[in-house]
């Protein structure tokens, strides 16, 4: 079973992500920053969905009350599954 959800997993990132990302290169150009930033966060969110159905990862965000009102830099150390795109909200 694992495999044949690894296998599912590897489709889904063919056929979705490398589309989604030729998309992104060429509207990029054309879009102001903050359509730009939905545009790629709407793949994040789009993942973690096929991630929570697909391999059944569950996540929490903790902390949002220690980060800063106005814009900030927000760093991972990468240790857990998907953290990478969990940031945009």
């Amino acid at each position: 079973m694992r495999f044949i959800r690894s296998l599912l997993l590897m489709l889904y990132f063919i056929v979705y992500t490398v589309p989604y990302a030729i998309a992104c290169f060429i509207a990029f150009p054309f879009m102001r920053a903050d359509k730009r930033y939905w545009m790629a966060a709407g793949w994040c969110k789009s993942t973690i969905i096929v991630l929570r159905h697909l391999i059944g990862i569950r996540y929490t965000i903790e902390g949002m009350e220690n980060l800063p009102q106005g814009p900030a830099v927000l760093l991972s150390k990468h240790h857990r599954h998907g953290r990478r795109s969990r940031f945009p909200r």
